[in-house]
């Protein structure tokens, strides 16, 4: 197709062009290239896109038809046939997943320089928490106890959410443009693709825990009991995957340029509402929601009370800065933050890929 001020100057076979040319008064000189010659001739300022439109539509568009007619006859069996395979689902949701999951495992590893650079952010995460709470239990200082245990604490909530958070709206559009290119071809259900993708998320997040769980607790020297530890590993895996799945709904529905905007606002959000900068129980009436939608507040509360053996002055540290809600109430909460982030981001997802 050949275009000149939005007007067809022509349309049809390579082959036709230089005859179609020669019999509006064209012709092309011998060793000229063609396509130079077509630029050249409808580029001349004498001739107007309409002129060639009337030409075209009087020497060529007939048999234009003509072969669209033949064209269409000869592939109607293919469109039928094509039609019902796009709506037949030839594999089944489990296949579907298995595949989908195998390709990320193997993404994921195969992005060896990112997988170091996370495990050398780790590990120096870790390394600089030893190194400033290293044996905070031994000081008969209450206030200094008081002040190292809650700060350590605050810093495993922060690390683990802020960390699990940007790397999931640094790995969104990467998924987005893998759905936008993909699902377009309805290669696979979202629901699938989702699921791959939770499951996925949950290696960086293992990794992290382990490391950091391992190097942070028995340095520190807190209650060294098998089952505490294993509960503050999993609060750390927890934290991750709240922020993770926040940060997934951030990246699917804002632009990538506002996302970097307004995921700042949202840990910051939560963390004025932890309890560590403003005591529970003291938060003025007007901002008071902010300290009761804050994961931070009853994660904190939760790895508080994971050490609630450790130290005699720990006893006191939830009631002091007003942790009082209970276990139940707190793994709760959570849990039900965790099930209707999960729930909420897949219509988000979903009406993503619809649109291509």
């Amino acid at each position: 197709m050949l275009l000149k001020d939005a007007y067809i100057a022509y349309q049809g076979k390579r082959d036709n062009t230089i005859p179609f040319f020669k019999d509006i008064g064209y012709g092309m000189p011998e060793f000229c290239n063609p396509f130079d010659f077509f630029v050249d001739t409808i580029s001349i300022p004498e001739i107007t896109g309409k002129a060639l439109n009337n030409k075209y539509l009087r020497l060529a568009e007939p048999q234009v038809k003509e072969e669209q007619k033949i064209n269409h006859d000869k592939f109607k069996p293919y469109v039928n046939t094509i039609q019902e395979l796009q709506s037949f689902r030839r594999v089944s949701w489990f296949f579907e997943f298995y595949l989908l999951f195998v390709r990320s495992v193997k993404q994921y590893l195969r992005s060896k320089s990112l997988f170091l650079a996370r495990l050398f952010q780790v590990a120096v995460n870790t390394f600089l928490l030893c190194a400033i709470f290293f044996d905070i239990g031994k000081t008969d200082d209450q206030f200094i106890f008081i002040q190292n245990y809650f700060g350590f604490m605050y810093n495993c909530v922060n690390t683990f959410f802020i960390n699990g958070m940007f790397n999931a709206i640094f790995y969104i559009p990467t998924l987005k443009e893998i759905l936008k290119r993909e699902y377009s071809a309805k290669l696979y259900r979202i629901s699938s693709f989702y699921t791959t993708q939770l499951l996925t998320m949950m290696i960086p997040c293992l990794i992290n825990s382990i490391i950091f769980s391992i190097g942070s607790y028995f340095s520190i020297r807190m209650n060294t009991d098998f089952s505490t530890f294993m509960l503050f590993f999993f609060l750390n895996t927890f934290t991750y995957l709240i922020g993770t799945l926040i940060g997934m709904i951030l990246g699917t529905v804002l632009n990538d340029q506002i996302v970097f905007g307004v995921s700042p606002f949202v840990f910051i959000l939560f963390m004025l509402g932890s309890g560590f900068y403003n005591l529970n129980n003291t938060f003025p009436v007007l901002v008071a929601w902010i300290n009761y939608i804050s994961p931070y507040k009853y994660l904190l509360e939760l790895f508080l009370k994971t050490e609630s053996n450790f130290n005699a002055i720990t006893m006191q540290i939830p009631a002091i800065f007003g942790y009082t809600n209970g276990l139940t109430i707190c793994y709760s909460f959570l849990w039900g933050v965790l099930a209707f982030l999960m729930i909420i981001e897949y219509p988000f997802l979903y009406w993503y890929a619809r649109k291509y």
